[in-house]
């Protein structure tokens, strides 16, 4: 366990990750897919997202890709540990060719808060690489004590 230098009170997870079932990353990912989704209507600074497509297709499609990614990794943990490092490298390629095109599509349109949509679905990103990383890091520790 780690100490935020020794601002946090309590111990932090550590590189072990957060034990989390298939279910509970599903129902997380689709709780965050939800609150990205309704952000916009919510949160002024990126209300200019909450017309169109744009928007609520990128967050969808983020999520789509980690859960699948998620499901991939999860079936390759019981192999081999080369199989289980290629497939999070291969889900974290998925999501950034996901997220590149989305982006790119954006810029071409014209789309209205072009600005605003490229930080907010990278910090779609980010937040949903960090629930990845911390199931996948799960999955990792239960394997290497088979």
């Amino acid at each position: 366990m780690l100490r935020f230098a020794g601002f946090v009170g309590g111990n932090v997870p550590g590189a072990e990750g957060v034990g989390m079932n298939s279910k509970t990353f599903v129902l997380v990912c689709v709780a965050l897919c939800v609150l990205f989704g309704a952000a916009p209507h919510f949160v002024s600074t990126i209300h200019v997202l909450s017309h169109g497509f744009w928007w609520p297709s990128g967050v969808v499609s983020m999520t789509l890709v980690t859960v699948l990614g998620h499901r991939w990794v999860r079936n390759a943990s019981s192999q081999s540990p080369m199989a289980f490092v290629t497939s999070v490298n291969g889900v974290t390629a998925m999501k950034l060719f996901t997220m590149l095109g989305w982006l790119t599509a954006s810029l071409v349109a014209d789309v209205d808060g072009k600005r605003v949509f490229v930080l907010s679905l990278f910090a779609v990103f980010v937040v949903f690489t960090i629930v990845f990383v911390a199931s996948a890091a799960s999955l990792s520790k239960k394997t290497d004590k088979k």
